[in-house]
């Protein structure tokens, strides 16, 4: 039945929908891909990581953000205190430009403060 709902989802181009259906197959790392990829969304893809509880998710989330600067930095805008801000900043490559991140630094460390 989710095969069905998948092939037609996907023939209509209906991304979130297929994100839904992957995620129900537990396909958590094909809908995280789909998510980055082609929704684009980092902050749904966030949601959706916090939603599974997975470590490998979020290690697969911020494998595929630190791919590409915006990315990272609405990673930053978006982890809360659900991830470990220190471990995706020391996978940010070297010299990469990141918009905007002292502020989003101060953020993060406001943010464990309070926690």
């Amino acid at each position: 039945m989710l095969d069905r709902a998948l092939a037609i989802c996907e023939h209509y181009g209906r991304n979130e929908e297929v994100v839904y259906v992957l995620g129900r197959m537990g396909n958590l790392k094909q809908a995280l891909h789909l998510i980055m990829e082609k929704l684009r969304n980092v902050r749904m893809a966030v949601e959706f990581v916090v939603d599974h509880n997975d470590v490998g998710l979020k290690q697969d989330l911020i494998q595929l953000s630190v791919k590409d600067p915006e990315h990272i930095a609405s990673l930053l805008d978006h982890i809360g205190t659900e991830f470990d801000a220190v471990e995706l900043i020391k996978q940010i490559p070297e010299g990469m430009k990141i918009p905007n991140l002292r502020e989003k630094l101060r953020k993060i460390v406001s943010d464990v403060a309070l926690k």
